[in-house]
């Protein structure tokens, strides 16, 4: 039986140094493929305009499939 906390069995946090050239949405759009249910955004290069557009942009993705998007 499913419950509330399943959605937190698979976290996926997206950090471009870790991402080997993949975009956070192309990151976030695998894990939530692959059945991660929970993404959180993590950039500590981006500036504060440029972390709200990659903010933006992945929350279509990430809403859009159904998911939780933590910033």
């Amino acid at each position: 039986m499913a419950t509330n906390l399943d959605i937190w069995e698979l976290y996926v946090v997206t950090d471009r140094k870790l991402s080997h050239g993949r975009s956070h949405e192309e990151v976030a759009s695998a894990a939530l493929e692959g059945g991660a249910k929970v993404i959180q955004l993590r950039d500590k290069e981006l500036t504060t305009r440029e972390l709200v557009e990659v903010g933006l942009r992945l929350k279509e993705v990430v809403h859009g499939a159904g998911g939780i998007l933590i910033i």
